[in-house]
């Protein structure tokens, strides 16, 4: 999808673009290069965001949850 994005020419529709869950036709209004100051912020919120999931992936796989007593979770709705 994203070759055929970039192929396209500002003003054009693209042809029907196949993803996972279907198809997709795009019209590209504009093309451009923009500033590094105008997407820093998001560079670096995609970058943190990136990091916080492989941390949680890191973590979840380190860790295993055991119940000892499962009688304790048997008398929580009775309360």
């Amino acid at each position: 999808m994203k070759k055929g994005l970039l192929a396209a020419k500002p003003g054009t529709v693209t042809e029907p673009l196949r993803h996972d869950n279907g198809y997709y036709i795009f019209r590209v209004e504009s093309a451009g290069i923009q500033p590094y100051e105008q997407v820093r912020d998001d560079i670096y919120k995609l970058l943190q965001d990136a990091r916080l999931a492989e941390w949680q992936a890191r973590t979840r796989s380190q860790t295993s949850v055991q119940f000892n007593n499962e009688a304790f979770f048997q008398n929580l709705g009775k309360q």
